[in-house]
């Protein structure tokens, strides 16, 4: 599935009260840390006037290492306080200034930095 039908999926979800899981950095980490973020999440949050709730997940670079085989350790998973994407419409780009912010929350959440997505 391509980028823009993906996205057109996820609107349609999310009209309808669903709930959408995005990864924002679009592949798992290399080393375990957090990287840059794509802005998709920011878009469909931003356009359909919906919050964005950061998740934060810890251990799962442990337990399954990109490239590597899976082993069992423990994973946490912490949920923060939910982005109003809406509140960035005054700033010069609203999707990035959207991205920048989830991905210091979710840095946050995910304990210094570390986390596989």
């Amino acid at each position: 599935m391509n980028l823009i039908r993906a996205m057109q999926v996820g609107a349609i979800g999310l009209k309808h009260g669903r709930v959408l899981l995005v990864f924002p950095e679009g592949t798992r980490s290399i080393d375990g840390r957090v990287t840059e973020f794509k802005k998709g999440a920011a878009i469909l949050g931003y356009e359909l006037g919906v919050p964005i709730v950061p998740v934060g997940i810890r251990g799962s670079f442990e337990s399954w290492p990109r490239g590597g085989s899976f082993r069992f350790r423990p994973v946490e998973i912490h949920f923060g306080d939910p982005i109003n994407p809406l509140a960035f419409s005054r700033a010069a780009d609203p999707y990035a200034a959207v991205t920048e912010v989830l991905q210091d929350r979710v840095k946050i959440l995910s304990d210094d930095g570390k986390m596989d997505s």
